[in-house]
């Protein structure tokens, strides 16, 4: 069944949902007979970028019903009264929808918050009438739960980054119509874009097609496409060459990053979306891995940190100076986990209390380094059990510089089929 929703790449459990509602105000005596009542509104929230109006506006075609818009384009006094009217004017011509476009932007810049108090008090006074509302927000956090609680608003739907198979249909969208090379994959181009919006891919998608109008190549091929992902994200600069480091720094580099990797996959495999060297790299440490898949668990959140720093020292016997960062964040993960569980007297009003006892001082010391000591053998086991892995990740990365999701799989698949044999 063919629906405006179509027009919405992705986001197949939301737009089921939409579309579900939709159908309710469309053939109301259906639910109706069944006892079925219509939800209040609905709040479309999440990060900028990732298709709340595209879907609340697909929402709008696809009811069918006559809709208002309300954006804030006024000042404060004129677009109240714009907000007054609209309502009005809904339940003149109901039923009827409301969209509330960024709806957390409604208030004044000076923090007043009376428009919310409108749009509150405007949406009680309908409530007896065929108005539906439908509402954007990049948050709500800085909204009146009274605006947002159920009754108002009985369904808040976050709209997160897409992954998976939306993410690759989003890509195959984005990318339809350009002219592209057969290397480029994208799958690869969804996994090295995870947690990226969609304005954000056609960025970097546009980016790369400049660089290949450039470079005259009659395609974008998926050089451009990395290329353009490390320049937009990692300031990298095609002029920077390897030979600002020496072969000993840029082979520690390597290990140092195959380490995260390496333990980010048997932690949680498939979870590498890309992992870099790249010359031009303009952060402190030079390199980076990017994770298409999140790992929540805080001890291997732990164990990722140091896995760099354990990786490089136990190839080349030395201390991992370059580390400190990867360092603070297994600090700041132990830290956290500690005061969740109360250990020792830690809690979140103790964690950066300066003026504690000495006494107390100590013993949260001394249980930091003792995790950090337990996490330390438990990758340093890890590494010393799949060094083959991190070898085969290393020397590739040192070939490549870059390394995309089918590289890592390719090489996971690689050893671990070796091993079982």
């Amino acid at each position: 069944m063919v629906s405006k929703f179509d027009s919405v790449i992705g986001y197949r459990a939301i737009k089921q949902e939409l579309l579900e509602i939709c159908d309710m105000m469309k053939n109301p005596d259906v639910y109706r007979k069944l006892g079925a009542a219509m939800p209040r509104g609905i709040m479309l929230h999440g990060e900028p970028g990732v298709g709340k109006s595209m879907m609340a506006n697909a929402f709008l075609d696809e009811c069918g019903l006559t809709s208002y818009t309300l954006r804030r384009t006024k000042a404060d006094g004129d677009f109240i009264n714009e907000i007054k009217q609209t309502f009005n004017d809904a339940a003149e011509n109901e039923p009827s929808v409301i969209l509330l476009d960024d709806m957390d932007k409604f208030v004044s810049e000076e923090g007043r918050k009376e428009e919310f108090s409108v749009v509150q008090a405007c949406i009680d006074e309908v409530k007896d009438k065929q108005i539906f509302v439908i509402a954007t927000a990049n948050s709500t956090r800085d909204m009146p739960s009274s605006l947002t609680r159920a009754g108002r608003f009985d369904r808040r739907i976050e709209v997160k980054i897409p992954s998976g198979q939306d993410a690759v249909d989003i890509v195959h969208y984005y990318l339809k119509g350009k002219t592209l090379s057969e290397d480029v994959d994208f799958t690869d181009v969804a996994k090295m874009m995870s947690r990226k919006s969609c304005a954000e891919l056609e960025g970097v998608i546009n980016e790369a097609a400049i660089y290949a109008g450039f470079e005259r190549s009659e395609q974008v091929c998926m050089r451009h496409l990395v290329r353009a992902f490390l320049r937009t994200y990692f300031r990298s600069n095609e002029a920077a060459p390897w030979e600002q480091l020496d072969e000993k720094k840029r082979k520690k580099l390597a290990y140092h990053e195959a380490g995260h990797a390496a333990i980010a996959e048997l932690l949680k495999p498939n979870s590498v979306g890309i992992i870099s060297i790249h010359s031009g790299i303009e952060f402190a440490t030079k390199g980076f891995v990017g994770m298409c898949e999140r790992i929540e668990n805080d001890e291997d959140q732990i164990a990722l940190s140091l896995a760099g720093k354990l990786a490089s020292e136990m190839m080349f016997g030395e201390i991992d100076e370059g580390a400190f960062r990867d360092m603070e964040r297994a600090i700041f993960v132990i830290r956290e986990e500690l005061c969740d569980k109360g250990f020792y007297g830690m809690d979140l009003v103790t964690h950066f209390k300066e003026d504690m006892s000495e006494t107390k001082h100590v013993l949260q010391e001394n249980c930091i380094r003792s995790e950090l000591e337990r996490q330390r053998y438990r990758v340093m086991k890890l590494l010393t059990e799949h060094r083959a892995f991190f070898d085969l990740i290393a020397k590739e990365l040192m070939q490549k510089e870059t390394l995309l999701y089918s590289d890592m799989q390719r090489i996971r698949k690689g050893y671990f089929n070796e091993k079982e044999q």
